[in-house]
């Protein structure tokens, strides 16, 4: 704000000459104007949605007339303690790291552990699974926009992670072999509740053990198609380090006459390295990149070559239960379906050449090429 000060030409240096404006009285010294002290008063508004002003004091708020300080008025005495805070707060839970958030429940606040109660921050990631009749898991939760079928999972060594199982049925369990009727050997190191029954939504907690395999599988105990990879990466100071293992997907038949064919879906990768097929009996076992080349080949004798754009990605014929035949050198294999290219099922065809009625399980040794 400026002042207008009177000319000083000739007047007394002494203070004696003075000037007041906006209540404030100023003296001349002979080389300055000095303010002498406030000798009127000035009184804010109350601010308001139109007015600015000062400080509009609510309920349970006083301003002391005397010191200026504001305080509560209500439950501390004229203060606001640790105490009256600690009301509205479920102190009971906290842990250093944790997060203070709303309970979504009442009109007051929780501590809620982010990783698993270990408070250092990490969060935990959960999944709710419900399935597809007897053939599928159905993920959905953290890192799924859209549910997924079966998915190959990532996890991270030393974090958390919770499978909520609301499929109805369909035991979940963790395990380090690939599955077979009944379930595979359990893995059980940092598993709480192991085998999760859906008939109860049970809730299968995995905090990842820092030395886990590189590999492990879930399956449900009672429908060996119910089953995916586990990937298990370990997180360094810039962020997840290691290249992916290797692993094993598979899926099985119906039960097929002899020489009768059937179709099977591999959930795997939507590109990869095939290293290996191994079918559970002899069988002629096809794989396509999708679902339209394995009908247009589904007249294709045993012995004739497919055409090279005929979308084939390997074939194997074997004349013995379990045999393992390696793809040397590896074999490329990619999935679309109707123009779609993230698509990780490999489109398979399965013919029983065991001589009799039996069900058959592929395995497909696989390294993943694209995320």
């Amino acid at each position: 704000m400026a002042i207008d000060f009177p000319a000083t030409s000739g007047q007394a240096t002494d203070g004696s000459y003075t000037h007041t404006a906006s209540g404030i009285t100023w003296a001349w010294d002979g080389t300055t104007w000095k303010a002498q002290g406030v000798t009127a008063s000035y009184v804010l508004p109350t601010a308001s949605a139109t007015v600015l002003g000062g400080v509009k004091v609510g309920t349970g708020l006083s301003i002391n007339s005397s010191t200026g300080i504001l305080t509560a008025t209500g439950g501390g005495g004229g203060s606001y303690t640790d105490s009256d805070v600690d009301t509205h707060l479920n102190t009971s839970t906290a842990a250093g790291g944790e997060v203070l958030s709303w309970n979504a429940t009442t009109s007051d606040y929780d501590w809620v552990a982010q990783s698993g109660g270990s408070g250092t921050g990490t969060p935990t990631i959960t999944w709710t699974l419900t399935a597809n009749g007897s053939s599928d898991y159905i993920f959905s939760g953290d890192g799924f926009p859209t549910p997924q079928n079966d998915p190959t999972l990532y996890l991270i060594r030393g974090q958390t992670y919770k499978f909520t199982n609301n499929t109805g049925g369909h035991p979940f369990r963790i395990q380090s072999t690939t599955a077979t009727p009944g379930g595979g050997t359990q893995y059980n190191s940092g598993v709480t509740n192991q085998d999760a029954s859906g008939a109860s939504n049970q809730t299968l907690t995995f905090v990842v053990p820092m030395d886990a395999p590189d590999t492990l599988y879930y399956q449900c105990t009672a429908h060996p198609a119910m089953f995916g990879t586990i990937n298990i990466l370990t997180q360094g100071s810039s962020g997840v380090t290691g290249l992916g293992s290797r692993s094993v997907v598979s899926a099985t038949t119906a039960q097929l006459a002899d020489n009768a064919a059937g179709d099977i879906s591999i959930t795997a990768y939507k590109s990869y390295s095939l290293l290996s097929i191994k079918p559970s009996v002899a069988a002629w076992v096809t794989l396509y990149v999708d679902a339209a080349s394995r009908t247009a080949d589904v007249n294709r004798v045993q012995g004739a070559d497919p055409a090279p754009d005929a979308g084939v990605i390997a074939e194997v014929i074997t004349t013995a239960a379990a045999t393992e035949v390696k793809m040397s050198p590896g074999v490329l294999g990619w999935h679309q379906d109707g123009g779609n290219d993230a698509v990780n099922t490999v489109f398979c065809k399965v013919v029983n050449k065991s001589g009799s009625p039996a069900t058959i399980d592929v395995e497909l040794k696989v390294v993943q090429l694209e995320a």
